[in-house]
């Protein structure tokens, strides 16, 4: 028998036992330079690694050392317990696992699926800037003028009279304004989706630019994805270079160290849809009604304060520990300028306080994130703070240090 591609895995290769088991994983070798996360027509859901990214002290790294990494991180991620682990002789290096629950407990259960948009909310939260604003409600008016649903496009403004000096420069009455108080990007967000009516909410930054068929691509992503509850859009970034064509299939991957593959520029793979772990918060969409009902009306924690660090991938890991799933949409993407000034405040020189804060959000993570594995998974923030000091800036470094060290106390709570 020939071995299939692990990208054309299927049914077809799995034992009825295990498919009927519920959702099935397929860990397998990667057919390219990248590792990811597909979902095959079969529905079962495909980690493609490769052995020389595994992050543990393997020697030397071979496809058994980075396969189990892929479980460590599907125990932390998913919750997923298993029954099974079937080796088969004839499709050399890959393993079937057959999930036995997700973190709700019981059987696995099938996964949902939803009708295709038919109306649209852009949300748009903002602090501390004008011009960038003004240039990205316009790039989105533009879009709702040529989507094919109804837009509204809601500005969430949080400082006294930023709505009126924001909205001289729009067309009267196109933008529907919405008042947020004290500061906080969470609470922003949470605050525009109080006010949205779309059935899929398109969360951006206020410094960022649509590419014609953002909204299009979105609703198409909603019927060609029927079981995605959330939408990853593509993100041409002015720090990587905005006419990049990157083609990564690793997007949004969280690595076991903490560590995002972002790849949020990638143009895609049209043979798979890929599953990232985590959106990236300045282009990014969810089926309002379907989230609501998984993680109530505050979508967002607001107990990320100052940069928000981590915010879009808390409520990716609530999600999918619930069974939920994340697809990329590289036709929905936009241009992300990068301001340094407004905002959060996370980009540029960066103080002690700014750095200690990002330390104490990212260890809050993954305190999160490794809760599952218990007591061994209390060591991944720690491994994490002696890896960020490490691929810090020569230059850097000291302040790296210093920032980790003021975060520790939260860490070892």
């Amino acid at each position: 028998m020939t071995p299939a591609p692990p990208l054309l895995l299927d049914a077809r290769y799995l034992e009825r036992g295990v498919w009927a088991a519920g959702r099935a994983v397929v860990v397998c070798l990667s057919d390219g330079d990248d590792e990811f996360e597909a979902v095959d027509p079969g529905g079962s859901t495909l980690h493609c690694v490769r052995p020389e990214r595994a992050w543990g002290p393997w020697r030397p790294r071979d496809f058994a050392g980075r396969a189990l990494e892929k479980l460590v991180e599907l125990r932390s991620l998913w919750q997923v317990r298993w029954s099974t682990v079937l080796a088969r002789g004839e499709v050399p290096q890959w393993l079937v696992l057959a999930a036995e629950a997700l973190a709700l407990g019981g059987e696995v259960p099938e996964l949902p699926t939803f009708p295709e948009a038919r109306s649209v909310s852009v949300v748009m939260p903002t602090y501390g800037r004008v011009a960038e604003p003004i240039r990205a409600l316009r790039s989105a008016l533009a879009e709702a003028a040529r989507a094919p649903v109804p837009v509204e496009v809601l500005a969430v403004v949080q400082s006294p009279g930023a709505a009126a000096t924001i909205g001289a420069g729009l067309p009267l009455g196109k933008v529907r304004f919405v008042d947020s108080a004290p500061p906080g990007l969470t609470r922003a967000r949470n605050e525009g989706l109080a006010q949205a009516r779309g059935d899929l909410v398109v969360f951006i930054d206020d410094d960022v630019e649509l590419d014609a068929g953002l909204v299009r691509a979105y609703v198409a992503a909603s019927a060609a994805s029927p079981s995605a509850v959330g939408f990853v859009g593509r993100v041409r970034s002015a720090h990587e270079g905005l006419e990049r064509e990157n083609p990564s299939r690793a997007v949004g991957h969280i690595r076991p160290s903490g560590w995002v593959d972002a790849n949020f520029d990638s143009v895609g793979d049209a043979r798979v849809t890929v599953q990232p772990h985590t959106p990236r918060g300045a282009n990014m969409a969810f089926r309002r009604e379907a989230v609501t009902a998984l993680v109530g009306s505050r979508w967002f924690d607001e107990g990320l304060t100052g940069s928000a660090h981590r915010e879009e991938s808390t409520l990716a890991l609530e999600l999918q520990r619930r069974g939920a799933c994340l697809a990329y949409v590289p036709g929905a993407s936009l241009r992300h300028l990068e301001a340094e000034e407004g905002g959060c405040e996370n980009r540029g020189p960066q103080r002690l306080e700014q750095r200690r804060n990002r330390a104490a959000l990212e260890q809050r993570y993954l305190r999160r994130l490794y809760a599952p594995l218990g007591l061994a998974g209390k060591a991944m923030p720690v491994l994490s703070a002696l890896r960020a000091v490490r691929h810090a800036e020569p230059g850097q470094r000291l302040a790296e240090s210093l920032a980790q060290l003021a975060a520790l106390p939260g860490l070892l709570r």
